[in-house]
């Protein structure tokens, strides 16, 4: 065989590579076309829920590729219109977790928990909503309340106080959660936690 020939067959494995490779360059990647829109209420304790306006709160997106795979990566913020609605578009497929915020400038004693959906204070608890085949997903409504608190003194046997004791919290004995620790006389307040402040 002449020096620099090539093979039939080596001919038409690098006939193949280079149709592959066009058909490759050619075809688009899948556009990212799914939406998750919704509306978000503010229900502040003894009030009726009612809608919050424009940029008073929104909603973070996680997204993942597997169910139940941590928060996934974050996607960004959507806030709310006049009307408290949000819409969220351009989303790829995969599992959200969503994340709603108070985003108004109010004292602490009227700030809203934030929520994950559907009612869940913690990622270890939320309801996952899945964007398959670039399909536009409405959620219900979405109700922001006062965050409740636990507060108390943990104790030893004999009735003294413990520092620095590990006090946690959960939805249920099988689901993850935040804790905080107690001061120097024992107690504790979960609403000076960094994590347990929202609880639902």
């Amino acid at each position: 065989m002449a020096v620099g020939r090539r093979s039939r067959p080596a001919l038409l494995i690098a006939a193949a590579v280079g149709l592959l490779a066009a058909l490759l360059v050619a075809a688009p990647a899948q556009a990212a076309t799914g939406s998750i829109s919704g509306r978000i209420l503010a229900q502040p304790t003894g009030s009726s829920a009612t809608p919050f306006t424009a940029d008073q709160a929104a909603v973070y997106l996680y997204r993942a590729t597997e169910p139940d795979a941590g928060t996934g990566t974050g996607v960004g913020y959507f806030y709310t219109n006049a009307s408290g609605r949000f819409s969220a578009t351009g989303l790829a497929d995969g599992y959200y977790t969503i994340r709603s915020f108070d985003f108004r400038s109010v004292p602490d004693s009227q700030r809203l928990a934030d929520e994950y959906y559907d009612d869940g204070w913690s990622p270890y608890d939320v309801t996952q909503v899945r964007i398959l085949n670039g399909q536009a997903v409405t959620l219900k409504d979405i109700v922001l309340q006062r965050p409740g608190s636990v507060r108390g003194t943990v104790k030893d046997a004999d009735g003294n106080p413990i520092a620095n004791a590990f006090v946690s919290f959960s939805s249920n004995e099988s689901s993850g959660g935040y804790g905080l620790t107690t001061d120097a006389q024992g107690r504790y307040d979960s609403l000076d936690g960094d994590y347990t402040d929202d609880l639902i």
